[in-house]
């Protein structure tokens, strides 16, 4: 009977830390950062022209045989990045949110498949020294605490950490030919 009490208050308490877990606010926030011989407008216009993406996306080394396509006015706030995975099933879209030319840009991806979630994306670039760039990408996504636990134990964390710097490695091998 001992026993099956210690069971009980340890089903509870595990029931109730997951409750509480799972309406905490949390977020996942990852910053990568790279040195690319570049001039700041070509690093710039390769970031926010989305017209540029298919060339330097991390999604399409997994996943070539991605539909993407683009609407708005290419490199101007409120263009959108569209995309429909064929190996991954996923499905969304990215919007150019803020945009300070040669500077910074934010993106704000709605991914609505095979879930739904909207990381933003701020690239942030400044010269180091003459056409060296330092581009730093922060990417943060909102989740609740429970959700972010699972993520890091099931390495999904990292596995968006690999794939941003993926991105970033691309953008270099794109804008240093």
């Amino acid at each position: 009977m001992k026993i099956l009490k210690r069971i009980l208050i340890g089903t509870v308490l595990i029931i109730l830390f997951g409750g509480i877990l799972s309406v905490t606010n949390s977020s996942i926030q990852l910053d990568n950062s790279i040195l690319i011989n570049t001039e700041a407008e070509r690093a710039y216009n390769s970031i926010s022209d989305f017209s540029q993406f298919s060339k330097w996306s991390p999604f399409l080394v997994s996943d070539p045989q991605q539909k993407n396509w683009t609407t708005g006015m290419n490199g101007a706030v409120g263009s959108r990045f569209h995309w429909k995975s064929v190996a991954e099933a996923g499905e969304g879209f990215q919007e150019l949110v803020e945009a300070d030319p040669n500077s910074s840009v934010r993106i704000r991806c709605t991914i609505t498949k095979p879930f739904e979630s909207s990381p933003e994306f701020l690239y942030t670039i400044s010269e180091t020294t003459e056409n060296t760039l330092k581009i730093k990408q922060s990417f943060e996504m909102q989740c609740s605490a429970l959700d972010k636990l699972m993520m890091s134990i099931f390495g999904i964390t990292s596995e968006i950490e690999e794939t941003n710097r993926l991105g970033l490695n691309r953008l270099k091998q794109l804008l240093e030919k």
